[in-house]
């Protein structure tokens, strides 16, 4: 883990990106190479347990395959109500929701 002095002495710590790629810092650059199927090398080298490293790499993947899944806003409407005003009330009242709608 990196903390602040580590920042401001621009230390270099190996990584992982959501891409499922594993980045370890050099004295020129860095190396790069996929998580998967080198779980425990990667494991070991973050300092942390394979099971983390799997599970990880099983999470991204699914996301990957079925995106992000899951109920966001669930509304029922009422007699009289129609879609767009609802729509307008949850955007009004829900940042996240109008980022995603780009209100």
């Amino acid at each position: 883990m990196l903390g602040l002095r580590g920042l401001r002495e621009n230390m270099r710590v190996p990584g992982c990106t959501k891409r499922l790629t594993f980045i370890k810092p050099t004295n020129t650059g860095h190396l790069e190479y996929p998580v998967e199927g080198f779980e425990s090398e990667v494991a070991r080298e973050l300092g942390i347990s394979v099971a983390v490293v799997e599970e990880r790499v099983r999470v991204l993947k699914r996301r990957d395959e079925h995106g992000r899944t899951g109920l966001f806003v669930k509304r029922l409407l009422t007699e009289g109500e129609n879609f767009e005003s609802v729509l307008e009330e949850i955007v009004s009242k829900n940042p996240p929701a109008r980022r995603r709608l780009k209100f």
